[in-house]
């Protein structure tokens, strides 16, 4: 074919391209046919014959080659961000007013694309963690511990499932159950991991010396090689629990499903439910309302000593997510722009000052995931019973943590075993490599702690003969994905566009679509607009480095989405909060080491030796001849900027809650009901004397079963001390007055878009109308309170 005549393909092209787009997109149509028919000029102009094209990727590696690698880096990482930040901005739900994501996605591919030319050209020094050939060490565990500890986990396990029926159990306190069961997982672990092995008489007389750097934290050059990082954790630690536990009592006056937490710490208290038994479809076990219920004991009853737990629950978080970054990239850095990150993120922030059992989840999991990475990098018998034991107990917790953890790390397992294979079948016969090979023993000693630490829980559910998920049985939405596939006439177009839909919808969480219920609430996805490029190039990067160990980040964050699209709702942020450590871990990845490379390292200067042993001019580099990338640190300017960007995000997520959202998601939580606030309601009736009958009365009729749950803990009264009624404001009438008791005191909490009831409540008894000591904001969603004193003085408590 003549080059005059090949390059009427072009014009061909935009007509073919044009086609593509909507026919009602006019203007759209012309700009991109216009475009790409343009492109024939600019190859007329240019002399360029499509006979060009086998020599093109020669000539391109030619002139890349000949060009400042890393300036070349530096360039291609700046489209990669530009792109980045483009798609975060319009998957912004402030800037799309539909649910449109084709040209946001298009940039983000873009941006990964351009990403990944920068790493090729310039890799940055990053050190993830591999697997080590060193042997388990010690070889053996010490069965005589692990057996006691078996014993005492099963024996927790009985007082909650009695399937034995042991009477003498029935008297076991709770305190006594927590002991049986702690001790027992410190034993498996110690046992299993070779710790205090009663065989030391046998061992020759050389190897009680091996044992002696054990002690080296004894030692003062310990604590000095260590002691900047010490302080760095508690650093991290307080100002974690700071902003979790600044203001519990008042600084977020809502309730968020905290009754249930409530019903938990009630059933501790009474005694009547194991420790590992299951009290209600809610609450897996009494773990975490026990640790609630000891708080309170020390501090009293009040909205902090129920919440204060999950701040110390979520700033730990913090501080693991720092060793688990720091432990998979080898770098304290990461470690510690990851656990800021955490410390700020305003998901983990809400859920870590609210009294719900889901905060415990993501501890254990990541906790499970760096005793993994540990096991790993050493292959030491004390972190793989760890590893084990540690995602034992996400069987303790909220459902999803139950579900998630556990099939993560085997997918993570799975597939790094399936690579070990195809490296044995292909690479080693071709290239005489040595395959890759797991740490089975590691691997078996963890799987031996999960089995045994979780053993106590599910003897209790099987004993009982109870669901081992109900919230899943009631939220799954299996029928959903496979309905389709069972009609008879099979899966239609539109099925399948709707199923695809349902796939991809929870992704969007990360970056586009807010909460569609009132656990977190807000108007604004899970992670901030200005946080999601960062996100993004983390992904993109760790994406590139499938084949590490880092791929556990990416299999986090794509199975917290693909398992949340099998439920019903897939934007409940209860639900998602197991994937707060690693969208912290990814996020830090794309500004710890992709912002550097925006500066690019100062070149060499070329010396006469170099000068004569560089190519030819016209001589094309081979793959094999481009220089590696090097290590040298980054300049002080590009430190200087991720230190800086990594501080304003911090800060700008922090003023984000207490500023922003909060104060949204207050209002939100009021305007879901449509009743006035009974969570203030029952903060201002925690007050009230003995026998005061409490009535909310309110068109429609409110529910009082939250407002009684938060008085009775507030004020441990019974049903005959306070007595609790819903009543709708039309039947507030002057005949109902009168049939109210004169020997009990009233409290009258009256909807304030309820003139009538508000006037006949002061007719009938003259008492002052009290508004609310807080601002309600909207105004229409507080009760004012008619408070009838009958003279009794006895105080409630």
């Amino acid at each position: 074919m003549r080059s005059n005549t090949a390059y009427l393909l072009f014009p061909i092209a935009g007509i073919l391209a044009s086609l593509l787009i909507p026919y009602d997109r006019l203007a759209l149509r012309m700009l991109v046919g216009g475009v790409i028919s343009g492109l024939g000029v600019l190859a007329a102009d240019a002399g360029f014959t499509f006979g060009d094209l086998p020599g093109m990727p020669s000539r391109l590696r030619a002139y890349f080659g000949s060009r400042p690698r890393s300036r070349t880096a530096a360039r291609f990482a700046a489209l990669a961000l530009l792109l980045m930040s483009l798609a975060a901005l319009l998957f912004s739900p402030d800037n799309k007013r539909e649910a449109v994501y084709t040209l946001p996605a298009l940039l983000m591919f873009g941006g990964a694309a351009a990403l990944w030319a920068a790493v090729r050209f310039d890799p940055p020094a990053v050190q993830i963690a591999e697997t080590t050939a060193e042997p388990l060490t010690p070889s053996r565990g010490s069965l005589p511990l692990t057996v006691i500890g078996v014993l005492l986990l099963l024996l927790a396990g009985e007082t909650a499932g009695r399937a034995l029926g042991i009477q003498m159990l029935s008297y076991v306190s709770l305190p006594v159950q927590a002991l049986f069961f702690y001790s027992g997982i410190a034993l498996v672990v110690l046992g299993l991991g070779g710790i205090g092995d009663l065989r030391l008489p046998g061992l020759p007389p050389d190897a009680l010396r091996s044992l002696r750097p054990r002690r080296a934290w004894l030692r003062p050059a310990f604590w000095r090689g260590t002691r900047g990082e010490v302080a760095t954790i508690a650093l991290i630690f307080c100002a974690a629990l700071l902003l979790r536990a600044w203001n519990l009592e008042a600084g977020l006056r809502v309730s968020v499903d905290e009754a249930l937490a409530i019903d938990g710490t009630m059933h501790y208290f009474g005694g009547a439910i194991g420790l590992v038994g299951r009290p209600s479809e809610y609450i897996t076990t009494l773990l975490m309302p026990q640790w609630q219920g000891e708080l309170i004991h020390l501090m009293g009853r009040s909205v902090t000593s129920l919440r204060l737990v999950s701040a110390f629950v979520g700033a730990l978080t913090v501080v693991v997510t720092y060793f688990l970054a720091r432990d998979l990239f080898r770098d304290r850095r990461t470690g510690v722009i990851a656990a800021l990150f955490l410390l700020a993120l305003p998901p983990h922030l809400h859920f870590s000052r609210i009294g719900l059992i889901h905060i415990a989840d993501p501890l254990f999991g990541s906790l499970g995931i760096w005793f993994l990475i540990r096991g790993l990098r050493f292959n030491r018998r004390i972190d793989w019973a760890l590893a084990g034991a540690s995602l034992a107990l996400t069987q303790y917790f909220f459902e999803a943590g139950r579900l998630f953890y556990i099939p993560l790390v085997a997918a993570w397992f799975l597939g790094a075993a399936a690579l070990s294979l195809l490296n044995r079948l292909r690479l080693r016969r071709r290239f005489d490599m040595a395959p890759v090979r797991l740490p089975f023993k590691g691997i078996f000693v963890a799987l031996l702690a999960l089995i045994l630490v979780a053993t106590p829980v599910y003897y209790a559910i099987f004993s009982r003969n109870r669901d081992a998920n109900p919230r899943l049985t009631t939220s799954g939405g299996f029928d959903l994905i496979l309905a389709p596939f069972q009609d008879d006439d099979g899966l239609t177009g539109e099925e399948a566009s709707a199923l695809a839909r349902r796939i991809l919808f929870p992704f969007s969480v990360y970056v586009s679509q807010p909460e569609q219920a009132a656990f977190y609430g807000g108007r604004q996805p899970l992670l901030l607009v200005y946080v999601v490029p960062f996100f993004l190039l983390g992904t993109a990067f760790l994406l590139a480095r499938w084949r590490s160990a880092a791929v556990i980040l990416i299999l986090w964050v794509l199975l917290t989405a693909l398992t949340n699209a099998l439920l019903r709702d897939s934007a409940v942020y209860a639900r998602w909060h197991v994937v707060f450590p690693a969208a912290a871990v990814v996020t830090a990845v794309g500004v710890r080491y992709l912002l550097p490379m925006l500066f690019p390292r100062p070149e060499l200067p070329l010396t006469l030796e170099a000068a004569r042993n560089a190519p030819a001019a016209n001589a094309v580099p081979q793959r094999a001849e481009l220089p590696p990338p090097a290590a040298a640190p980054s300049p002080r300017r590009a430190f200087a900027v991720v230190v800086g960007v990594a501080a304003l995000l911090v800060i700008g997520q922090v003023n984000y809650y207490y500023a922003i959202h909060v104060p949204a998601f207050e209002r939100q939580a009021r305007e879901f009901k449509p009743y006035p606030d009974g969570y203030d309601a029952a903060m201002r009736a925690a007050d009230v004397p003995n026998y005061t009958d409490i009535y909310l009365i309110a068109n429609p009729i409110p529910d009082i079963n939250v407002p009684r749950i938060w008085i009775a803990y507030l004020t441990q009264s019974d049903v005959a001390t306070l007595r609790y009624f819903p009543l709708a404001a039309e039947d507030f009438t002057e005949e109902f007055v009168e049939t109210l008791p004169e020997d009990r005191h009233l409290a009258l909490f009256i909807d304030n878009q309820a003139p009538l009831a508000i006037l006949t409540a002061v007719n009938a008894f003259g008492c002052s109308i009290e508004n609310s000591p807080y601002e309600i904001v909207p105004p229409t969603k507080e009760y004012v309170l008619c408070f009838v004193d009958r003279g009794f003085t006895e105080a409630v408590g």
